[in-house]
């Protein structure tokens, strides 16, 4: 029965190589099927019935920025999921969106001692006697970087679920306007109508001309008077539809209010986070406003200093008739839970007291609380930009904002950005995704400014400093070796929103696992289509350089990832007599999971049953040379909804599953595990272990369970 259940469960790629269509696992196949899993609803109700609290933490490690795939989407998709049949559960563990769980850097018992109240000796010039290793300038004391806490989502994540919400585009949450915000759609009629009045009023000008002044004249006022009150009417059926419109929102919102139970917990439970933590912004601003009554801050140390104590709600929070306050009236619930109390308010009728509360939110509230953050889109909007410190501009602000900060402060922005070349200053990019670099670098060219390169080689460097910052000594990807799919499917298989193709994830995944290799496999890929290529390429040079470099890589519309193992490794390594412990440890395979069917009959190890995988082909070849094959990680990097085509099941050994153009999948391989120890034994990690692994991490374990 076993042998036949595995039979069923086969299935082909698109390319025809046999896979399976399931790993056994629900938990694991919800996991390595997102954020492009087909029947997502039915998976995760499966998921959730194997393991409740392990279907939680994929849903959240999905949107997780800094430790999961960071997939805003998809998560929204599966909140609402989840809210619908454990509104109990989605609502408690709405704190963890912007709850500041992930550590910036490792957690140290020196760290947990000071948080716990504990005032902790520095070590004095007389205890250098008792040291092994004592501090001299030649071998000085590496201090610690500062800790503090990020959140997996930010605060417009818990707008934009009640926005959706609140238009009706739970089902298909990526398309609601609640995350585009579209303008007036423009006419498609309006050039040619365009062309077709100044036409019109260039011949009424001529006949003008030929006609009595004195009738011109007339006419002219008419057509005046004709014209002003066109716009008066204009004008006033404008202000009336928006009225309209505005009535109608404000009366669908206290309808959903009234009627829907689980929308009205969700609005006030928003509601409420936003209230209560704003609450506490304002308590720390007084305080600060206290220990410095003179409103002076001396340097720009203490300016920081306070904005790192507070929290991003004031930023994201709904400003009055924002998008946000229209759809759902958010920022009035806000105002009422901060202000109805207030003894000034409390002998209006209603309705002047919500007025009062919301102005009350935009006097007190938002005002100082984004004043004292620092935001740079405030001194955008006050023309300030000379103000702007660049070097505290978040990376996708920064570049979303680059022309703009050319042309209104050219000078004082490529100062900052000849300083980042220099190693003088950091910019932000640490939060940009392999794809977003090879996108970018990818159209640069002759005629691109310099400022656009030095942007990009800039936060390229932050990337890749913060990834090597998070990699214990001896972590396990010292010793892997990654294969880029540059097959054609690549740049079919669909886009991101932005236009980011599977290609630009695997080619940006594989430069950053080149710089965090060591030597011998720093600077070295392979890429596969229909004949595998070893390509070099030098991790010190630019990133517009190695993408292209990469990119010139042969590519073609084939698949072929069975010619990689057994054309090039295996026989270089039967024919150098390269010994086990010599032979790549770890291969991560960048694809999306459509390989070609194993047809090399001629091949002089061929050893594979009919019914084996392409991997379980790939592994006799090996063991039929005397070989162990490497550990393996299979990266699916497809864009679209596709099924399973799994290489292997939950517990196969020697091999891991992760999906999503994310790069912090790599993390799960930093955290010290010894090269060294890998060579005495054969890797014993299956696809649980690492789905595990990746889902215990500290910031996720405060999620639990209520229905």
């Amino acid at each position: 029965m076993d042998a036949l259940q595995s039979v069923e469960q086969l299935t082909i790629t698109t390319n025809g190589a046999i896979a399976t269509s399931t790993t056994n696992n629900a938990c694991l196949d919800l996991f390595v099927s997102l954020p492009n899993a087909t029947n997502l609803h039915s998976r995760l109700e499966n998921a959730y019935q194997e393991n409740s609290l392990t279907t939680l933490a994929i849903i959240f490690h999905c949107r997780s920025i800094h430790d999961g795939k960071k997939d805003k989407t998809t998560f929204y998709q599966c909140f609402f999921w989840l809210l619908k049949h454990h509104p109990r559960t989605a609502l408690k563990n709405m704190e963890y969106i912007v709850k500041g769980t992930v550590a910036s850097r490792p957690v140290t018992e020196q760290d947990d001692l000071e948080a716990a109240g504990w005032d902790l000796l520095q070590d004095d010039d007389d205890d250098m006697d008792d040291c092994d290793t004592p501090r001299t300038t030649n071998n000085p004391v590496k201090k610690a970087k500062p800790l503090f806490y990020r959140s997996h989502g930010y605060w417009k994540d818990l707008l934009n679920i009640v926005s959706i919400y609140a238009l009706g585009d739970i089902t298909c949450p990526a398309d609601s306007i609640a995350l585009t915000h579209p303008r007036n759609k423009p006419n498609p009629l309006s050039l040619a109508n365009r062309k077709h009045r100044r036409k019109n009023s260039r011949a009424a000008t001529r006949a003008l001309k030929k006609m009595d002044k004195e009738v011109a004249a007339t006419i002219k006022a008419q057509q005046a008077k004709q014209d002003a009150d066109k716009r008066y009417a204009a004008k006033d059926k404008a202000a009336c539809d928006r009225y309209d419109l505005r009535l109608s929102r404000q009366t669908w919102c206290s309808r959903l209010l009234e009627t829907d139970v689980v929308y009205r917990a969700l609005h006030f439970t928003v509601a409420r986070l936003f209230a209560d933590q704003l609450q506490k912004d304002l308590a720390c601003l007084h305080s600060f406003n206290e220990a410095h009554p003179d409103s002076s801050i001396s340097t720009d140390t203490d300016k920081y200093a306070l904005a790192n104590t507070l929290s991003f709600a004031a930023k994201w929070a709904p400003s009055l008739a924002s998008a946000h306050d229209k759809y759902s009236l958010m920022a009035t619930s806000i105002a009422e839970l901060m202000f109805i109390k207030d003894p000034l308010l409390a002998q209006d009728q209603r309705a002047y007291r919500l007025n009062g509360a919301r102005d009350l939110y935009r006097r007190q509230v938002l005002v100082p609380l984004r004043k004292a953050l620092e935001i740079t889109e405030r001194k955008m909007s006050e023309n300030n930009w000379k103000d702007i410190d660049f070097s505290h501009v978040p990376a996708v602000c920064m570049q979303n904002c680059r022309n703009l900060f050319v042309k209104h402060a050219k000078d004082e922005y490529l100062e900052f950005l000849q300083a980042v070349q220099k190693g003088k200053a950091k910019v932000a990019g640490g939060v940009l995704g392999p794809h977003d670099f090879v996108k970018r670098a990818l159209l640069i060219n002759a005629k691109t400014p310099d400022y656009e390169r030095l942007l990009i080689d800039g936060q390229w460097s932050s990337y890749i400093r913060g990834l090597q910052d998070a990699c214990s000594p001896g972590h396990a990807l010292r010793g892997s070796l990654a294969v880029c799919d540059v097959s054609g499917s690549m740049n079919c298989s669909g886009k991101l929103l932005g236009g980011a193709t599977a290609m630009h994830a695997a080619i940006g995944l594989s430069l950053t696992l080149m710089a965090l290799a060591a030597p011998p496999f720093t600077g070295m890929m392979i890429t596969f289509d229909s004949n595998p290529n070893v390509v070099k390429i030098d991790p010190k040079q630019s990133i517009v350089d190695q993408a292209k470099q990469a990119l010139k890589a042969p590519w073609g519309s084939s698949t072929d990832l069975y010619k990689v193992f057994v054309d090039l490794l295996l026989p270089m390594a039967i024919k150098l007599k390269i010994k086990q412990e010599d032979m790549v440890k770890r291969l991560f395979v960048f694809t999306d999971m459509q390989f070609d069917a194993c047809e090399h009959i001629n091949s002089c190890y061929e050893t594979a049953a009919p019914f084996d995988t392409l991997w379980q082909s790939i592994v006799a070849e090996y063991h039929h040379a005397g070989y162990e094959p490497p550990e393996i990680v299979w990266w699916n990097l497809a864009a679209t909804e596709m099924p399973i085509t799994a290489q292997g099941s939950h517990n196969t050994p020697g091999m891991a599953m992760v999906s999503g153009f994310s790069q912090n999948m790599l993390k799960t391989f930093m955290d010290g595990e010894q090269v060294e120890s890998e060579v005495k034994q054969k890797p014993v990690v299956t696809p649980l272990e690492l789905m595990t692994k990746s889902l215990s991490v500290p910031s996720l374990s405060g999620l639990q369970v209520y229905d």
